[in-house]
């Protein structure tokens, strides 16, 4: 029978620390992304906003409308206005009946997003120039990145 060769040991190697993981990356666009204050995610004050949205929420985002597209149309915004008009036909075809193929929660992401644009309370205040409109273009990118295909499908329902 044979015994097994006793083998020297090598010095041990120096031990490292162990890498950290790469930070995760965001798929939906945030107030990170645009360079302002960077512990913000726009996915986080979309869904708070969500959250808090019912009957009069989607009331008030329907009669504040003007307001909403005056303001969208501005800075930051502005790219987004076509999107915002559209979010708005389809909270209001969604509050008269006439369009209710779409998830209440996805209103309620919509209406949340387009309310806050409506909200005096942003957590970057509109009056500073140059960031004023930046946490709102992130939460609106955040909202378009949740709800897209059911904005899609509204659009190609309202062409027919």
């Amino acid at each position: 029978m044979a015994t097994p060769k006793s083998r020297k040991k090598s010095p041990a190697a120096p031990k490292r620390a162990p890498k950290s993981p790469a930070p995760r990356r965001s798929a939906a666009p945030s107030v990170r992304s645009l360079g302002a204050i960077p512990d913000l995610d726009s996915r986080v004050l979309l869904l708070e906003a969500a959250a808090k949205v019912g009957d009069a929420e989607i009331t008030a985002v329907i009669r504040g409308s003007k307001e909403i597209e005056e303001k969208a149309g501005r800075g930051l915004l502005a790219p987004f206005l076509n999107h915002v008009r559209d979010l708005l036909a389809l909270v209001t075809d969604y509050s008269r009946g006439r369009y209710r193929a779409i998830p209440l929660g996805s209103i309620a992401v919509i209406a949340g997003a387009l309310g806050y644009l409506l909200s005096p309370m942003d957590l970057i205040p509109d009056f500073i120039p140059g960031l004023g409109l930046v946490d709102d273009a992130g939460v609106i990118g955040a909202c378009l990145k949740v709800v897209r295909p059911q904005l899609e499908r509204y659009k190609a329902a309202r062409r027919s």
